[in-house]
């Protein structure tokens, strides 16, 4: 696990106390869609 991906796990459960302001909650999204379709060109 990279860096940033254990930083983001370590930020959820803090960010899902407080209440997550719709552009991140948004970017975060679509950065989580890239991975998905990035694992799945992986996976072939």
């Amino acid at each position: 696990m990279s860096e940033v991906q254990g930083l983001i796990l370590n930020l959820i459960p803090h960010l899902a106390n407080s209440k997550l302001p719709q552009a991140f909650d948004s970017f975060l999204c679509s950065k989580l869609d890239l991975v998905r379709k990035k694992t799945k060109e992986r996976e072939g």
